[in-house]
């Protein structure tokens, strides 16, 4: 018989005699399989396919076209069938080759005669709702053809037959308290009555969204028509090709067509999710961790059992087998075992995703296209827990390998050897790590940046460099791994530092650190797990978080967030006031929402958006400095050396004069107006500006060397406030003395000036925005009572006012992280029983001479309490460390990306985690081993 043979035949017989280790070892194995097959599932089910992505832009139609320009010979898609078009400018930024407006080529013109085409509209309606009105998305056209199959579906009822009919979602019944053959009220645009026939699935969206659809007869005899730009042309037959696109781009048209996306794939037009990088690379990292954590418990659990077999490992030696044997026998018990836990896995795993696929799934395309069972996924998954149990007891293997036969035949045992080098290593190691890691986020938002372009932008970076970050990402992966092996090899100094620090505070903390410095066997594979296990929490903290935060700056603010504005429109009529209709707008914002007293904003006017020519009024707006402003061209586009890092292109308030008739660009009030729009008490600096006639800038261009300019302006001028040579030639100006008052948010107000500065400067203002706080978020029927309220205020004042609620992005971060935190404990506990009870089984003889020298009870706990709290805690802040650098690292510095933490849960997990564990620890150790066991522990 070989000698593989002979180790794979004691192999199997060991794991059969051994049944409670080796199923120990092939849950540890199959824990992270789990996870990772049902994450995979679940997030491979949430990208759609190309096939799935075209079934949820235009059903079964064979092409869909969209009116984007005016005729022009230049325009063509990148590449063909891509929703991504241009056009050929000259020097000034004019079109060369433009004609006309758009849609003065008809379609049906440049399409073969007899195509048969359907079009849809998107738009919104108010509807009258169970307690007010509601804002609702409505699609204008025959969603209920066979054409649209795979995007919508009719559920029940039937199609509408004329105009005076519509379809609703399922959600919208709720919404507006109707049901099937009910009468629903439509306002603006679309007015009118509609009988419900019927029940439609959109796939599009979730089905919790009211949506309304009308037949193309809703919209005749009305002004509610769509522009041509508002459609979109689907044709059930014809499947363009390359030649005809062509024609519909020279005609104004881009298309998108199952010909041209079998040629070139599918180029935008997404509108299901598609593939999340920052996802796929937490899994990543979560792979690569768990299976880091895995070698290390396993290992542990390899080591112990083959400490305890020893003596039948020294049997064999003694029989004549060779060191390869019992390498071989320790090796092949961790193939065999990683692969059932492997199996095991990704079994459980696919059955626990695909039941929370059933839980949550609501049938919509935006939330799962599809159930994706990847089959090759999961065997490549067996195959990696085979290799991960083979690494866990290749060392442990070794090790043996070299045992005392003598002394393993008669019993000895002995701790392992302490290497002082390898502290030393350990901190180069971990440094090297952590500046890899560092390096490679920089380097990654430097080429994300365009910090490395080339003169023409076609360099070898430029043209790879997506690839590049997504292997400097790796890098981040591979720095990070690094630098938990080097706290892994300096632990020993780790602890050293503890036992140093805690030796004070009594002899049960004293025996517990010096017991895990001596024993690193078993202390080092137990803070590994910890740490690793910590790791992974805080990580998927700070993504999930990071992302939140990114996603709130990108965030529109008008107003401060919990905030609610009655405003007149800039168009209003002419004796459409907000002072004449004041006690009716604060009625209706007293009334239906729950709010403090409301306060009014004065603002100076601004044209209306229709300039009249005949309009020489000069209009007041305050002017950043050149120094201030963003790099621009002279017809106001950026120039190359603009970059969203520079805190003057990110303010398109003061950099373009944007602003909204809800937050005027030029407020005259004082501190309480102020304290308004701030949401909050302003500095002691800006009361003071203003009560002694200054001014307060909400934006840090727009001061200077404690100076605001403000310049007055035609109304033509107005409009072109982008433009360098617009800002440089004002009618006249003024400056006076300011300060900047920084905000929560970017806010669309500009500056507040004080009325005695108002006076002096000429400046006129009126009443523009009622301004109030909310208590608490409104429901969704006080703010369709809102809607109502309006609607009949501007019945009788030609729709002059507006109303709106800032209430801010819905933050996820929260929920997802303490959610993360629940699971990670859970994970955590896990690994913190195994290793803890790997270390006390190790330590069993240690115990047992503990209990032979009459230590009492309230000792041997206090020593547990001690030993678990010293791993767990250690292993914990360690973990979060390393999870803090690597969220840094991968979003500190990235372009559009934030760095945000939720150190709330971060610090309730590391700290909460490890005292309750400590206390666990504390719990079960109190029990005196039996008086037989401890003679067999020490003999």
């Amino acid at each position: 018989m070989s000698a593989l043979a002979l180790a794979w035949r004691l192999a199997r017989r060991g794991t059969a005699l051994s049944r409670p280790q080796a199923a120990l070892i092939i849950a540890l194995i199959a824990v992270p399989i789990i996870g990772y097959a049902g994450a995979v599932l679940i997030v491979d089910s949430r990208n759609a396919t190309t096939a799935e992505s075209m079934d949820a832009l235009m059903g079964h139609a064979q092409s869909r076209i969209q009116l984007v320009n005016a005729p022009d010979s230049s325009l063509r898609q990148k590449p063909p069938g891509s929703d991504q078009w241009e056009i050929s400018y000259d020097s000034q930024g004019n079109p060369l080759h433009t004609t006309g407006d758009p849609g003065d080529v008809p379609l049906a013109s440049v399409l073969p005669s007899g195509t048969r085409v359907l079009r849809l509209a998107d738009t919104t309606v108010e509807a009258d709702s169970r307690t007010g009105v509601a804002d609702v998305a409505a699609t204008v056209g025959p969603v209920w053809d066979q054409t649209f199959r795979g995007r919508f579906s009719v559920v029940s009822g039937r199609a509408p037959q004329n105009g005076q009919e519509a379809m609703v979602t399922a959600a919208a019944l709720g919404r507006l308290g109707v049901q099937v053959g009910d009468a629903v009220h439509l306002r603006t645009p679309i007015s009118g009555d509609f009988t419900i026939t019927g029940v439609v699935d959109d796939t599009r969206v979730t089905r919790a969204t009211p949506e309304v659809f009308l037949d193309d007869g809703a919209l005749d005899g009305t002004t509610a028509q769509p522009a041509a730009q508002s459609y979109s042309y689907y044709l059930p037959a014809l499947d363009v090709n390359a030649t005809q696109a062509k024609a519909l781009n020279h005609a104004g048209y881009i298309v998108v067509s199952r010909a041209l996306v079998a040629r070139y794939g599918l180029h935008g037009w997404h509108n299901v999710q598609s593939s999340d990088g920052s996802l796929w690379l937490a899994l990543s990292l979560a792979l690569v961790f768990g299976a880091f954590e895995v070698i290390l418990l396993a290992g542990s659990a390899f080591f112990i059992g083959a400490k305890q077999r020893q003596r039948v490992l020294a049997i064999i030696a003694s029989s004549g087998g060779s060191r390869g044997v019992l390498i071989g026998v320790v090796t092949l018990t961790g193939a065999l075992l990683g692969a059932v836990g492997g199996v095991v896995g990704s079994v459980i795993g696919v059955g626990a995703g695909s039941v929370f696929l059933r839980l949550t799934a609501d049938g919509s395309a935006a939330h799962y296209p599809g159930y994706h069972f990847v089959w090759w996924a999961y065997a490549l998954m067996v195959l990696a827990a085979t290799v991960i149990g083979t690494c866990a007891a290749v060392v442990p293997a070794v090790l043996v390998s070299r045992l005392d036969v003598v002394g393993a035949l008669r019993g000895a045992t002995r701790p392992a050897r302490s290497h002082a080098r390898r502290p030393i290593m350990g901190t180069i190691v971990t440094l090297v790590g952590a500046i890899v890691a560092l390096a490679s986020g920089i380097l990654a938002a430097g080429v994300a940046s365009g910090w490395f372009t080339t003169p023409g932008g076609h360099g070898f970076i430029e043209q790879h460099a997506a690839r590049i970050v997504s292997l400097l990402y790796f890098g981040i992966t591979g720095g990070v791994i690094v630098t938990q092996l080097g706290l892994i090899l300096m632990s020993s100094l780790v602890l050293a530092g503890v036992g140093a620090a805690l030796r004070r505070l009594g002899v049960a903390s004293r025996l517990a650190s010096r017991d895990l410095a001596r024993n690193r066997s078993r202390a080092v594979p137990a803070i590994a797990s910890i740490m690793t296990t910590s790791f992974l929490a805080v990580f998927f903290m700070g993504l999930i978080a990071s992302e939140d935060a990114a996603s709130s700056a990108r965030y529109s603010w008008d107003i401060s967030d919990q905030q609610v504005a009655a405003y007149v429109s800039t168009d209003a009529p002419e004796g459409e006031t907000l002072a004449a209709h004041r006690a009716e707008l604060t009625a209706a914002l007293t009334r239906t929402l729950p709010i403090t007293k409301p306060v009014l904003i004065s603002g100076a006017q601004l044209p209306t958006r229709d300039i009249d020519a005949a309009d020489h009024s000069l209009y007041p707006v305050p002017i950043a400095p050149k120094a201030n402003r963003c790099p621009k061209t002279m017809q106001g586009y950026l120039e190359d050396s603009a970059s969203d890092k520079d805190w003057r292109c990110s303010d398109l308030v003061a950099d373009y004069g944007l602003s909204s008739d809800a937050a005027p660009l030029l407020v005259v009030g004082g501190v309480t107006a102020l304290t308004q729009i701030l949401g909050h008490a302003p500095s002691a600096a800006a009361a003071a500006e203003l009560k002694s006639g200054g001014a307060v800038s909400l934006h840090r261009s727009y001061v200077a060397d404690g100076r605001l300019n403000i310049g007055w302006f035609t109304a033509q001028q107005t409009q072109d406030l982008r433009k360098v040579d617009t800002l440089a030639s004002p009618q006249k100006s003024a400056a006076l003395p300011a300060v900047y008052e920084p905000t929560p948010h970017p806010l669309s107000f500009g500056v507040v000036v004080s009325p005695d500065a108002a006076r002096r400067l000429g400046i006129d203002a009126t009443p523009r925005v009622l301004l109030a706080s909310l208590k608490r978020p409104p429901t969704e029927g006080e703010q369709d009572a809102l809607r109502a309220a309006m609607n009949v205020i501007n019945a009788g004042a030609h729709n002059a006012f507006g109303a709106g609620v800032q209430t801010g992005p819905t933050p996820t971060s929260p929920v997802f992280s303490w959610g993360a935190l629940a699971a990670s404990s859970l994970i955590a506990l896990a690994a913190a029983v195994v290793a803890l009870s790997l270390a006390r089984q190790d330590g069993a003889r240690d115990a047992a001479v503990f209990d032979a020298v009459g230590a009492s009870p309230h000792m041997r706990r206090s020593v547990a309490f001690w030993q678990a709290l010293i791993i767990v805690g250690t292993g914990a802040i360690l973990g979060a460390l390393t999870a803090t650098l690597t969220v840094f690292s991968a979003f500190g510095l990235a372009p559009g990306q934030v760095f945000a933490m939720p150190w709330a849960q971060v610090v309730f997990g590391t700290f909460g985690l490890t005292i309750a564990i400590a206390l666990g620890a504390w719990l079960v150790a109190g029990h005196r081993q039996t008086e037989s066991a401890g003679r067999a522990a020490i003999a």
